[in-house]
């Protein structure tokens, strides 16, 4: 519950300083993304009522509004809008991206420009605790292979333990991918490497809804890597996850080649022959 109240009063902070908020590009763009995140943490019968419809009018007002300043969110604001697109609220903002994107802006030309461009790491770490930053870290930075999987658990038992926990996997997976790149000193070392964390941390997953988002944030920037723009650690997880995966884990790689071969042309079909 605290949780809840610390959203509904940074919301109201945020409604009552709105001629602020839209003078710092930044904020707004962060705000933007969050607010449409949480929209999807607020479908529990322990939300206060109407929560989720106040950020779900907030997200959608800074985006019709502010476009210019949430587009620099990039393809993981897609993403999201995407995972919260049957919320009546964000119901029309999502067919106008679609269908009709110079309804959101003049100089929108489509789906297709948010998706050619990376997210910024400072969007991607937005979207975990403090705590869970510090405790990746610890893993990621000073874990040996060996000894890695009692941390996992402790991880998993802290954060993820109740069935609301399950939108965190994918930020947490985004999180690994995008924004914590090793140093060569620790990829030359014997530290977890990050595909052998992630592999782990699958095997946690629950439903099958949540399996599919998190492989989408495993391999979200596979479909619309360019490598004049992207960075090439943030697919090397997923590259690394299944060429490992072969030998003592066929059934993982078998399940994300089958997940690739449908995603490639289901997820945006205008995109599909690139």
């Amino acid at each position: 519950m605290a949780n809840f109240w610390l959203v509904s009063q940074m919301l109201g902070l945020l409604e009552a300083n709105y001629a602020w908020l839209v003078g710092h590009s930044t904020v707004v763009a962060m705000c933007a993304y969050a607010f449409a995140r949480l929209a999807l943490d607020m479908g529990t019968r322990a939300a206060p009522a109407g929560l989720r419809d106040r950020c779900s009018e907030f997200a959608v007002r800074l985006i019709r509004e502010r476009f210019a300043d949430c587009a620099v969110v990039g393809r993981d604001l897609v993403r999201v809008l995407q995972a919260v697109a049957k919320i009546p609220v964000f119901r029309d903002l999502w067919s106008d991206l679609l269908y009709r994107p110079q309804v959101i802006s003049p100089v929108f030309a489509g789906v297709e420009m948010l998706l050619r461009v990376p997210t910024p790491r400072v969007f991607l770490a937005n979207r975990i605790t403090a705590a869970m930053e510090s405790r990746l870290l610890f893993m990621l930075e000073q874990v040996p292979v060996g000894g890695y999987s009692r941390n996992l658990t402790w991880f998993v038992h802290r954060f993820l333990s109740t069935p609301e926990s399950d939108t965190l996997y994918p930020d947490i997976i985004r999180y690994v991918c995008g924004v914590f790149h090793p140093s060569n000193s620790v990829l030359a070392s014997n530290i977890v490497p990050r595909y052998v964390f992630l592999g782990s941390l699958l095997l946690y997953v629950r439903s099958q809804v949540t399996a599919a988002n998190a492989k989408l944030a495993l391999f979200y920037d596979w479909m619309f890597y360019d490598p004049m723009v992207d960075n090439i650690m943030n697919v090397e997880p997923g590259v690394l996850i299944m060429a490992r995966s072969v030998d003592r884990y066929p059934f993982l790689t078998a399940s994300f080649i089958e997940y690739l071969a449908f995603v490639a042309d289901a997820f945006f079909p205008p995109m599909a022959p690139d």
